[in-house]
């Protein structure tokens, strides 16, 4: 059974686990691996972020996953990151992630009025899981690399 919680320092070590996971990277908006150094600064950061919430998916064994939300300013919409454990692909944990946090930010910012998501548009995946959850298009970004 899926669960959801906010983060805490102990996770420090999951969160840097998978945001170096090359499965995960290829699919992600920086491939580039980042030092445990760098890792653990940002991670203690987004810990006090008063605009910013993490919360682990996990089952009774393991953690599987992490949605993070970051607010605008005026606190009336987060963008939305999820990466989930590439071993946990295909199992449901995104779209668990996905609905689970939603309802757990706009608990904790009843003025929210909408998600932001940002995916490559090669990530299938990703593309796939708002879809299903009825996220709309709003902006298309072409991008063409000159030699």
């Amino acid at each position: 059974m899926l669960k959801i919680r906010k983060a805490q320092i102990e996770d420090c070590d999951f969160l840097y686990s998978i945001r170096n996971d090359p499965k995960v990277r290829e699919v992600s908006f920086s491939s580039d691996a980042i030092s445990y150094e760098t890792h653990v600064n940002w991670f203690k950061s987004s810990l006090t972020n008063p605009g910013r919430r993490i919360f682990v998916i996990h089952d009774d064994s393991s953690n599987l996953g992490v949605v993070r939300f970051d607010m605008n300013e005026p606190r009336t919409e987060a963008l939305v990151s999820i990466n989930v454990s590439s071993n946990s692909w295909g199992k449901g944990v995104g779209s668990f992630a996905l609905n689970e946090g939603q309802m757990m930010i706009k608990s904790e910012f009843p003025s929210l009025v909408g998600i932001i998501a940002k995916v490559m548009a090669d990530n299938a995946a990703s593309v796939s899981l708002f879809t299903k959850n009825n996220y709309k298009t709003k902006i298309l970004e072409f991008y063409k690399e000159v030699k």
